[in-house]
């Protein structure tokens, strides 16, 4: 008995060392997951504020290129606007009753040197079909005569 006292008192404060160790562990691995989980929520709101301070410079941006896009567009339209409104006027100035036909007149009359070329080669040249509906019949024997 004497030698199992020893034995027995030795397993029991084996017993109770692993006892506390496995608490101390669980202890520390609570606190580790409440640490991880803190530095885990601190870390995304930093990085939704840097994401979002990001996201705001690049929107300032692209609306400044839009601006300057939409301002290189209109000044290039601009001539081409101009230039439509200048045709409008001659067109109205051509026609004033709004009806095509003095405006159809004017195109047969600038018609006239390609059906003169088309009639001259024959079946060699092709005139395109919205230069063709000018063409009139007998027309193009009236510009040869005029030559």
């Amino acid at each position: 008995m004497q030698n199992i006292l020893p034995v027995l008192c030795f397993a029991a404060g084996l017993v109770l060392a692993w006892v506390l160790l496995r608490r101390r562990a669980q202890d520390a691995e609570t606190a580790f997951k409440a640490l991880s989980a803190d530095a885990l929520a601190r870390n995304n709101q930093a990085f939704l504020d840097l994401a979002r301070s990001a996201l705001a410079q690049t929107q300032e941006a692209a609306r400044g290129d839009l601006e300057k896009r939409q301002q290189a567009i209109g000044e290039l339209v601009a001539p081409v606007r101009a230039s439509l409104d200048g045709m409008a006027g001659k067109i109205q100035e051509l026609d004033p009753a709004g009806d095509g036909r003095e405006v159809s007149n004017y195109m047969v009359r600038r018609q006239r040197p390609c059906r003169l070329y088309a009639a001259c080669f024959g079946n060699r040249v092709r005139v395109s079909a919205r230069r063709s509906c000018w063409l009139r019949s007998g027309e193009a024997k009236e510009d040869e005569e005029s030559l």
